[in-house]
């Protein structure tokens, strides 16, 4: 490094004394380095000293040798306390030719002395593998021309609270903010896909804008306990967990979705409603004890899993899924306030789907084309079992409904319909 290759030096720097560089010339605490100094960036001198160390001339290296920086190079900033990242600008190089450059500011580590070095490479496109892990002072990443954010790079980045990703096209990866404690938003309306973790335990985490989304993996958003809403209209996939524990969500925007897995939305008590038409498939306990989720609207639904809305207690009226062919054992279990179910395409009722379900007291079968298989305890604790209410059923298969298993005890509420 032309400021210094010694950690002595190098703490010298940071005590506010006069460093040595390498060539015999003296610098101060605020020596802002020339490009060509730290157009290339290596490992750092000493992690818990905050110093960056080893750089060398912009000669000999071309644009892709430094774009890839961040790529090749992991966990290059791994817990240095850097306070800011800014990657963006242009400058020229000494050969001439002009190439982006990327400014990383290292500020003050106590109120009266305050360090600013500049360093200059191309602008990055890719932030690699725990390229700022556990970093404790970094405030803020400004990278608007960064393309893609590889596994862990600001895991447990805890001071980390503002981002600028506004180019993020391609993807965040596994765990690549998780624990980021103090992130409040995450506005990056070209992200294709955010991998597992991605967000998990960011806790101040309120608003995230992920319009363009295509897939959000397991455990994506775990826990953002403070997450109110999100925008992910062309969502085609929530995978497990993605949303599970994220108590304040109110509002979910994922007209587009498709697939819906298991403890998608788990424990998201404050969650209202839910629209999603496109979605085909909903996976085990994927809602389960969204005790304030007052509607849903899952018209292309074809298959619920098991507990699906389980303890959904806010849920109420009749519940209509015209395409649903099979229901899990529990898929509405503890659902206290629902009244009726239509059921136009069912071929499968499992164990305890309607149970506990204590005032449903009205099942609609007429569009059925055969008598679904009905699971043990299917309505037990309801209306219907204690023979209060009514069973429609197509006039065609009357007589199958009360003659088949476990259909039999309720024969004497259905009701056969032209």
């Amino acid at each position: 490094m032309d400021v210094t290759s010694d950690t002595v030096e190098a703490n010298k720097l940071l005590s506010g004394e006069t460093a040595t560089k390498n060539d015999g010339t003296k610098v101060t605490g605020n020596y802002s380095m020339p490009s060509t100094e730290l157009y290339s960036l290596y490992k750092t001198i000493t992690m818990k000293k905050r110093v960056f160390a080893e750089g060398s001339t912009a000669d000999g290296y071309t644009a892709d040798d430094v774009s890839s920086f961040f790529q090749n190079n992991l966990g290059n900033f791994s817990a240095c306390a850097l306070a800011g990242v800014k990657l963006s600008g242009n400058f020229t190089s000494p050969s001439g030719g002009a190439i982006p450059d990327a400014f990383l500011y290292l500020p003050s580590i106590n109120e009266n002395i305050s360090y600013t070095y500049t360093y200059n490479a191309p602008t990055v496109i890719t932030i690699g593998v725990y390229a700022f892990a556990n970093n404790i002072g970094l405030t803020f990443i400004s990278a608007p021309s960064c393309y893609n954010i590889l596994t862990g790079a600001f895991i447990n980045c805890s001071y980390l609270e503002s981002v600028n990703l506004s180019g993020l096209a391609n993807g965040i990866g596994y765990e690549a903010f998780k624990s980021c404690y103090r992130l409040t938003s995450f506005v990056s309306p070209q992200i294709k896909y955010i991998y597992s973790s991605a967000f998990a335990y960011c806790s101040k985490l309120s608003l995230i804008d992920i319009s363009a989304c295509r897939s959000i993996y397991s455990s994506a958003f775990y826990n953002c306990v403070s997450l109110e809403s999100i925008v992910a209209t062309n969502c085609l996939e929530v995978h497990a967990g993605a949303f599970c524990g994220c108590s304040r969500l109110s509002q979910a925007n994922l007209e587009s979705c498709e697939l819906i897995s298991s403890a998608a939305f788990m424990r998201c008590i404050a969650l209202e409603e839910i629209s999603i038409p496109n979605c085909h498939s909903i996976g085990s306990e994927a809602f389960y004890g969204c005790t304030n989720l007052s509607s849903i609207n899952i018209p292309a639904c074809t298959q619920l899993f098991k507990n699906a809305f389980c303890r959904c207690t806010s849920l109420q009226g009749v519940i209509d899924i015209p395409l649903c062919e099979k229901i899990g054992d529990g898929a509405f279990s503890s659902c206290s306030s629902i009244t009726g179910v239509k059921l136009s395409a069912c071929s499968s009722i499992g164990t305890y789907a309607f149970a506990a379900c204590t005032i449903l007291s009205m099942v609609d079968l007429t569009g059925v084309s055969s008598v679904p298989k009905l699971g043990s305890y299917a309505f037990w604790w309801t209306l219907i079992h204690s023979k209060q209410g009514s069973i429609y059923v197509p006039v065609s298969l009357y007589e199958s409904f009360i003659s088949a298993s476990n259909w039999s005890t309720y024969s004497s509420l259905m009701i056969s319909v032209n």
